[in-house]
């Protein structure tokens, strides 16, 4: 109230700059919460939600941009390469009570089905409903919202009387369809800063061959993480490094170049399963003994 009433009593009033600043404000909130999210993400922390697929996909897009090998004479270490790649899906984020709104087609936006608006600028936080809406994610800040809207829901629904089936198969309906968990991470640990934000120094890639190559003979020995498995998911965790360095990849011109740890990839072959744990791939053949 009181910023407010200061723009407003200058002299011809100053409420264009407040919104500015207000703007501004929310921009950066914004970036920072998509970086946060982005960094969730390579954390293993997936969002749910309807408009989650379409999420991951674009942060799998970023990572892989981030992991191409960069050319020019410069290398950009700091959260701001990250941040330039993430600002337009940030410009399209609305926050809701317990979702993010990400708010890139006025077309697939519920609220605006349901509130048949006129103006289709922002969406109607007061309509959204983020178990349909297709651009609506939940991620782990919002656990403890819905965790308690669920208890409320499983107490109110428990009291409703028994003529009144209707209302009470169309609330238990709502109740199961909020995401009340997040599912399992099916990722490994972030990889470390350098991979991830450009080329790694012979160093580095000496250094992390030798700790993927100890991590392979503990795997081979039988020494398994709690819930790991023999293969480059666990490995890829075990040595500190990403997955996606064992797989070739793919330049922006087509062309198709062999992952930084492909050939050690090519190396690891559990006992009894194929190379690198991978299914489907052809394990070495084992001599025939002639009778």
């Amino acid at each position: 109230m009181v910023i407010t009433e200061g723009c407003a009593n200058r002299p011809g009033g100053a409420q264009a700059k407040f919104l500015a600043e207000v703007g501004e404000s929310e921009h950066n909130r914004n970036l920072t919460l998509t970086l946060q999210a982005f960094r969730d993400f390579q954390a293993g922390h997936q969002s749910v939600g309807p408009g989650a697929r379409d999420l991951v996909s674009f942060f799998e897009s970023v990572e892989t941009e981030l992991l191409q090998d960069t050319t020019g004479p410069q290398i950009k270490r700091s959260d701001q390469e990250v941040i330039n790649l993430l600002s337009q899906r940030a410009g399209t984020l609305h926050l809701g009570i317990a979702n993010y709104c990400w708010f890139i087609d006025p077309d697939k936006a519920l609220c605006l089905k349901l509130g048949q608006t006129k103006d289709r600028s922002r969406p109607l936080a007061g309509m959204c409903d983020s178990a349909r809406c297709p651009q609506a994610t939940h991620h782990p800040c919002h656990r403890p919202v819905w965790a308690s809207a669920a208890v409320s829901s499983r107490v109110f629904i428990g009291k409703i009387s028994r003529s009144q089936k209707a209302e009470k198969a169309r609330l238990t309906a709502e109740a199961e369809r909020a995401p009340t968990s997040s599912p399992p991470s099916t990722r490994p640990s972030p990889p470390p800063l350098e991979e991830c934000m450009g080329r790694i120094s012979d160093t580095d890639r000496t250094r992390n061959e030798a700790a993927i190559r100890a991590a392979m003979d503990r795997l081979l020995r039988g020494e398994l993480p709690p819930g790991g498995r023999c293969d480059l998911k666990t490995l890829a965790a075990e040595a500190g490094v990403t997955r996606t360095g064992f797989y070739p990849k793919k330049d922006r011109n087509g062309s198709v170049r062999e992952g930084p740890y492909q050939h050690l990839s090519d190396e690891f072959v559990p006992s009894g399963g194929p190379p690198g744990g991978r299914e489907g791939a052809r394990t070495p053949e084992t001599p025939r003994s002639h009778a």
